[in-house]
């Protein structure tokens, strides 16, 4: 799951729909994605 979540973060989305990709890793690799997420936000991404 972390490898489609970092080729999916990589590729410039214009739209990103997250199902349960942040249910899976540890605490560490839960708080990298809130933070990239909260990024692609601020893009008007999400």
């Amino acid at each position: 799951m972390r490898l489609a979540f970092a080729v999916a973060i990589h590729s410039n989305p214009k739209c990103f729909l997250i199902d349960e990709a942040l249910s899976v890793g540890d605490g560490y690799f839960q708080q990298k994605c809130t933070r990239k997420i909260m990024n692609f936000k601020k893009m008007e991404v999400v």
